[in-house]
C-alpha cells in the first residue's frame, strides 16, 4: 500500500500534474507581499498640501473602492504619509504546468469628502517583502466630484509640463494631464452593467503672482476638459504623454483598440492643445 504522507507525495504529485498538465495544489507553504510599503505625499491641484485626508489599502483585487482596507493612515501638515506593507502566508501551493503567476497587485485609495476612492494601482510581490513604492498624488476635481491621481512605480496617472500663453485673455502657463480608468456606459454593451474604460483629462494651471502672503497656493486651475474619444472602440489605455511638434503642444494616449472579431491591436489617439479650454483631436480612433 503507498503511504499517504505528504513527503511521499510532493514528488509523485509534481510529476502527475506535469504529466496531465492540470492544476495540482501542493503542500509546499509560502508567503507572498500583498502590498508593498509606501511613502507618499498628496498635494491640492493648486499645489497646497492635501493634510488630514485619510489613506488606505486594499488588497482584494475586487475591492476597488477600498472598501476592505488592509492598513490605513491621515496626511500630515505636509500632506505626507507612510503605509506599511502586507503579506499573506499560504499553506499550499498551486503547480499550473505553462502559467506565468505575476506579483499580486493592491489599490491605493484617498478619501476626499466622505468616500475612499482608488488612486493608485501598485504592485507587491511574491516573495515575502516588496521593494517600497513612493508616490506622488494630486487631489483635483471633475464636475464637482473629487478625484485623486497618483504616479508611482507601477502606475503613471499624472503627467505634468509643457507651456501655453492666452493671447485673448492673458496669463500664461502650464499643462497638467490626467489618466484615469471610470466605469463607463460603452455603446454596444448593457447600459445596466458599465464598463471600465480610459478617462483622460487635461488642466491648464497658472502660476501665482509673487509676493503671495505665506502659505497661499503656488498656482491656480484656469481650465479643466475631459479629452473625448470612442471609449467603445478604444478599452484601455497605459500610458499619457505631453510632448512638443511644430511650436505645438500634444497630448497622446497609447493603448489598445478593438477591430473586427474582437481582435485587439494598439492605439494611439493625439489631442492638440491650446489655450486654456482649448483642445482639438488630431488623430487616432
Amino acid at each position: 500500500m503507498i503511504s499517504r504522507s505528504p513527503r511521499t507525495l510532493t514528488p509523485l504529485a509534481t510529476i502527475a500534474c506535469a504529466l496531465a498538465l492540470a492544476a495540482c495544489p501542493l503542500p509546499v507553504a509560502r508567503t507572498e507581499a500583498t502590498s508593498a510599503p509606501i511613502v507618499g505625499t498628496i498635494m491640492w491641484a493648486d499645489g497646497t498640501p492635501a493634510s488630514g485626508l485619510e489613506v488606505g489599502v486594499s488588497t482584494d483585487w475586487d475591492d476597488a473602492p477600498c472598501t476592505r482596507p488592509a492598513v490605513h493612515s491621515r496626511t500630515d501638515q505636509s500632506g505626507a504619509f507612510q503605509l506599511p506593507g502586507t503579506e499573506k502566508r499560504y499553506s499550499t501551493t498551486w503547480f499550473i504546468p505553462n502559467l506565468d503567476v505575476g506579483a499580486p497587485s493592491f489599490h491605493l485609495c484617498a478619501a476626499v469628502g466622505d468616500t475612499l476612492r482608488r488612486a493608485y494601482r501598485g504592485r507587491g510581490s511574491l516573495s515575502p517583502t516588496a521593494q517600497a513604492d513612493t508616490v506622488t498624488c494630486i487631489a483635483w476635481e471633475w464636475n464637482a466630484s473629487p478625484r485623486v491621481s497618483c504616479v508611482g512605480r507601477a502606475e503613471r496617472g499624472v503627467v505634468t509640463g509643457g507651456a501655453w500663453a492666452d493671447s485673448t485673455g492673458g496669463g500664461a502657463g502650464f499643462y497638467r494631464l490626467f489618466l484615469t480608468e471610470e466605469p463607463t456606459r460603452v455603446k454596444g454593451y448593457d447600459k445596466d452593467k458599465p464598463q471600465d474604460r480610459p478617462h483622460a483629462y487635461v488642466q491648464w494651471l497658472e502660476p501665482s503672482a509673487p509676493g503671495g502672503p505665506p502659505g497661499s497656493a503656488p498656482h491656480r486651475v484656469r481650465a479643466t476638459v475631459g479629452l473625448d474619444f470612442d471609449r467603445a472602440k478604444v478599452w484601455a489605455a497605459r500610458e499619457v504623454q505631453l510632448w512638443r511638434r511644430e511650436e505645438r503642444w500634444l497630448a497622446s494616449l497609447h493603448g489598445y483598440k478593438r477591430e473586427l472579431m474582437n481582435d485587439m491591436a494598439t492605439a494611439e489617439l493625439v489631442f492638440e492643445l491650446g489655450p486654456p479650454g482649448v483642445v482639438k483631436k488630431v488623430a487616432g480612433p
